[in-house]
């Protein structure tokens, strides 16, 4: 349950960065006729639902990965990405919400301009609504930080180093994990679905997402 509230949420924070306010759908579907005209949910009502989930996840996740089965979210993936959730809301909300136009706020739908309750339950003012959010994106951030101690591997001036071809080391909280060398025929056609067909020298994209 952990992983997929972790999942649900890394995916409608993708959403929310990339389009704004989107369909929030929070039980399964029982026919496609659910998706026709479906409205879209305000971006403070997505991103309540994701500091929810990743709040419950980091609940339940392990503090470390499984054992072999290394790429799999655990505790610290959570609260790492609960950080950046908080981090990017407060200054959206500071920075990004004067900017808007009516015509982007499309009636309140994209509009940064919520407010939100302290850990007691206290309703707060929008500005701290704000101090609050960045105090949870640096409450989170040191939590996930603190596990790992010194024991971080990236140094500056050296992260070409680090980053290739070291791989699946403890800085990187959360990671997508491939095989290579194994077989030519490893892995999924479901990628291709979404790359251009044909060859590479005309244009194509056949091969290039394997």
């Amino acid at each position: 349950v952990g992983e997929t509230e972790f999942l649900q949420a890394l995916w409608y924070f993708n959403l929310v960065r990339n389009f704004g306010g989107v369909p929030l759908k929070t039980q399964p579907s029982v026919g496609s006729d659910e998706f026709v005209k479906v409205s879209r949910n305000s971006v403070e009502e997505i991103y309540k639902h994701i500091i929810g989930l990743l709040k419950d996840a980091s609940m339940k996740l392990p503090d470390t990965e499984y054992g072999s089965e290394i790429g799999r979210a655990d505790k610290y993936a959570a609260t790492g990405l609960l950080a950046k959730v908080y981090l990017h809301a407060a200054s959206s909300m500071q920075l990004l919400q004067p900017k808007l136009t009516e015509e982007i706020r499309l009636g309140g739908i994209n509009s940064f301009e919520w407010t939100d309750s302290d850990d007691e339950g206290n309703e707060l003012t929008y500005a701290e609504t704000i101090r609050h959010y960045y105090a949870k994106a640096a409450e989170y951030a040191k939590m996930t930080i603190d596990y790992y101690g010194g024991e971080q591997c990236l140094e500056l001036g050296n992260l070409v180093g680090e980053f290739y071809p070291v791989e699946s080391t403890r800085d990187v909280l959360f990671e997508a994990i491939f095989s290579q060398g194994l077989s030519p025929n490893q892995g999924s056609q479901f990628a291709f679905l979404f790359g251009p067909g044909g060859n590479v020298n005309y244009g194509g994209g056949w091969n290039i997402i394997a």
